[in-house]
């Protein structure tokens, strides 16, 4: 009967002690999953500027709008930036302006002669910028409704913006657009080497290969909202700051990282992707 006892007090204590080992091993592993969350959090509200890269391939990289990163990093135009630069990618400077707003009322009310000419300027400039973003956002372009089977047109048309876009390259929609899965653009099958136009006129703001997964990217600014991309080229034929014309032959079609030949078409409207088809001739 005592050895019984003592084998039961045994086995009861090794049981504790396995508990209170389990329990400590999950807070840790909690802990550190916790501290990973917090470390990849941190390092996505910073980006170091690699070279080549600009600061419309890298708002185009994060899904940003242009001018909110040139916002809050106190960029003007014509946005320029160096290699080894760090990019804020979180709105700071605009409760930055919105305080030396204050400030600047504050002073121009107490003594108006003391306030420096430098100041009230960039508040100005900031404050003018970020108006002239809400407005780009907040317009809703009214969209038409297409009549009979879509078909490529020679063409342009107006739709649903007031640009005439016409179709990149001649060829079949293999993968179309689907935001939900990912989907930021449409894939157009074709031949190596098809040339490649610009679906509408504008000034090249990034020519190069620094994007993931875009191979040799082209991106085109056509006005203060709309931007499109061509990607997977097999060769580039126009330089940064280059200003195309639309239907103006601009790459020749390559082939994605599967080896399939065809193009990428991207639209970003205020740096968020739209479906091309719905702007382009039908």
């Amino acid at each position: 009967m005592q050895i019984t006892a003592y084998l039961r007090i045994i086995f009861f204590f090794c049981i504790s002690i396995s508990l209170s080992s389990c329990s400590q091993y999950l807070k840790s592993s909690v802990k550190s999953s916790a501290s990973a969350k917090q470390r990849s959090e941190q390092s996505a509200k910073f980006h170091r500027v690699a070279k080549g890269e600009t600061l419309y391939s890298i708002a185009w990289d994060y899904g940003y709008d242009y001018r909110q990163i040139a916002l809050w990093n106190d960029i003007d135009f014509p946005y320029l930036i160096k290699p080894n630069q760090t990019i804020r990618l979180y709105p700071s400077l605009i409760r930055g302006a919105s305080k030396n707003t204050e400030i600047s009322h504050s002073k121009r009310a107490n003594s108006s002669s003391k306030l420096s000419s430098a100041e009230p300027k960039r508040v100005i400039r900031r404050a003018k910028r970020s108006t002239r973003l809400k407005r780009a956002q907040s317009s809703k372009p009214k969209v038409e409704k297409p009549s009979g089977k879509a078909k490529y047109l020679s063409h342009p048309v107006k739709y649903p913006s007031r640009i005439k876009w016409l179709w990149p390259v001649r060829g079949k929609i293999v993968h179309h657009f689907n935001s939900k899965r990912g989907k930021k653009g449409i894939d157009i099958a074709g031949r190596s080497g098809q040339r490649i136009v610009a679906a509408a006129g504008g000034r090249v703001v990034y020519s190069g290969s620094g994007l993931r997964g875009y191979g040799k990217l082209i991106i085109i600014k056509h006005n203060d909202t709309y931007l499109s991309a061509y990607a997977n080229n097999k060769k580039i034929l126009v330089k940064e700051q280059q200003k195309v014309k639309s239907g103006q032959h601009i790459a020749d079609m390559g082939s994605n990282g599967a080896n399939i030949t065809m193009l990428h078409f991207e639209i970003r409207k205020n740096g968020k992707p739209v479906n091309p088809v719905r702007y382009l001739p039908r």
